[in-house]
């Protein structure tokens, strides 16, 4: 509306509605930019973090790590026994279950933690500002999650259980590469140890 209750011309209207209809093309545009730039950088079937963006975001987190000598956790989890539940119960039911998992994982996380799936059924955790304590309550947090997950095929239960490698950023690192590496050697540790459980890395592996 003018001042004074005056209305708009015809002319005037037609700019006004060229000028909506640009707004609206542009919102479009960008909405779909957005779409775009997520679907580049999440999991398709999970809806986490994809390995390429979280390996950008791990790198980031060391780098800033070392400047403010804050500590920063990696956590490798990985499903027990994935093979077995796709060759019983089918390729659709193990997509199922790792979408049950990750939700669970995420569940735990705080919105300052990191979460995405490192390829099949693993998944990687970045904890800035956690130590290796912190790192080892929050994994047992996660271990328990999954295990009450109630995935069901043909009325029958699927049991779900996780294995989870720790390793806690040095002093001197500021790349992610030696902590992921000793991460991914407790991960082992903990399958050699039965599975469905925690092993947090020493400094040095024998």
């Amino acid at each position: 509306r003018r001042e004074g209750g005056e209305g708009f011309t015809t002319e005037e209207m037609s700019v006004i509605g060229e000028l909506a209809r640009m707004v609206q093309l542009q919102v479009d545009q960008a909405a779909a930019a957005v779409k775009r730039r997520l679907s580049a950088e999440m999991d398709a079937l999970t809806g986490s973090m994809n390995r390429r963006t979280i390996d950008l975001w791990t790198e980031r987190t060391f780098a800033e790590a070392e400047r403010s000598a804050r500590p920063v956790s990696v956590l490798f989890i990985d499903l027990d026994h994935f093979k077995s539940v796709n060759d019983r119960f089918g390729h659709a039911c193990g997509d199922e279950c790792l979408r049950e998992v990750a939700g669970a994982l995420r569940g735990v996380l705080s919105e300052a933690d990191m979460f995405g799936r490192y390829g099949g059924e693993e998944f990687i955790a970045v904890l800035p500002g956690r130590d290796g304590a912190d790192a080892r309550a929050l994994g047992e947090r996660m271990r328990i999650a999954v295990e009450n997950i109630e995935v069901r095929h043909d009325d029958q239960r699927i049991r779900l259980t996780v294995s989870i490698g720790i390793a806690t950023r040095q002093r001197g690192e500021d790349t992610p590469a030696a902590a992921i590496a000793r991460a991914d050697k407790a991960l082992y540790a903990a399958k050699r140890q039965g599975r469905n459980c925690i092993q947090v890395a020493p400094a040095i592996f024998s």
